[in-house]
Formats: C-alpha cells, sequence, structure tokens
C-alpha cells in the first residue's frame, strides 16, 4: 500500500512499539486512543484493559481522559 492514513500509520507505530517493549503501558493507551479514532471500540476497550494491568493508574487517567472528551 502506497498511502496510509494517519491513523493507520500511528496504529502501525504503537504496535511496533508494544512489540518492542509489551511492559510498555502507555502504548497501549495511545493505540486504543488511535483505535477509537479509527472506530474501532472493542480494540481500544481491550487495549485500555491491558494498559491498566500493567500501570493500575491509567485507569483513573482514562477516566478523567473519557469524561473531558465529547461523544457524540
Amino acid at each position: 500500500m502506497l498511502f496510509r492514513s494517519r491513523e493507520e500509520t500511528a496504529l502501525a507505530d504503537f504496535s511496533r512499539a508494544i512489540e518492542l517493549d509489551p511492559a510498555g503501558a502507555a502504548a497501549y493507551v495511545f493505540r486504543g486512543l488511535v483505535c477509537e479514532a479509527m472506530e474501532r471500540q472493542e480494540d481500544a476497550a481491550a487495549d485500555y484493559s491491558r494498559a491498566i494491568e500493567l500501570e493500575p493508574r491509567y485507569g483513573e487517567v482514562l477516566a478523567s481522559l473519557r469524561a473531558e472528551i465529547p461523544r457524540s
């Protein structure tokens, strides 16, 4: 594929970061955000859950973030 969307590129980049450091919770959070932007809610939820497993304080961060982002 010659052209990829920003979301596809970001998804690939964060997936690669996870391959390199599977214990890196932040990469799961950011990949989850990309998945949400791509309307892949189940994938986003799985990434958020894994991030919270790795770093429990991210539960509070994600809750705050979700409260601030308007949903349509």
